[in-house]
């Protein structure tokens, strides 16, 4: 009897320190957001040209873009292999609608200056959104 309480004891301790490092892994992602999201609003075109601007999007996708790399990354260390797969799943889609959104956007200023410079834009702006909902709804 005491050998089955000290063993289910050691089980409990042991799911209360997973979920503990699951919770802070939350946490600590929910601070990665938060810094991403700091670093990206620090970042400032060198001058008004439409190079200058889109070189500050394209930067601030490659930030949210990382960072999106990186929560998968964990999810794909988290999650069951059922989970996994419909979020593989569901991951294919999204990327597929954010391009076209980004396309759809762009296209306001087909052969201008600018259609770079939105498509990027909305590049990011759905990869920082994207990268929120991971974190609130898939990761544990």
């Amino acid at each position: 009897q005491d050998k089955n309480s000290t063993l289910n004891e050691n089980k409990n301790a042991s799911n209360d320190t997973q979920s503990s490092v699951a919770n802070n892994l939350k946490e600590e992602y929910s601070i990665k957001l938060n810094n991403t999201k700091l670093e990206a609003e620090k970042l400032k075109a060198t001058d008004s040209s439409t190079y200058a601007l889109k070189k500050v999007e394209d930067d601030r996708w490659e930030l949210w873009d990382k960072l999106l790399n990186e929560i998968y990354g964990e999810l794909k260390e988290q999650l069951s292999p059922e989970e996994m797969e419909l979020l593989r799943d569901n991951q294919r889609q999204w990327l597929k609608d954010r391009d076209d959104q980004a396309l759809e956007a762009s296209l306001k200023f087909k052969g201008g200056t600018q259609e770079h410079l939105e498509y990027v834009a909305v590049l990011a702006n759905l990869t920082e959104e994207r990268c929120y909902e991971l974190v609130d709804r898939y990761m544990k």
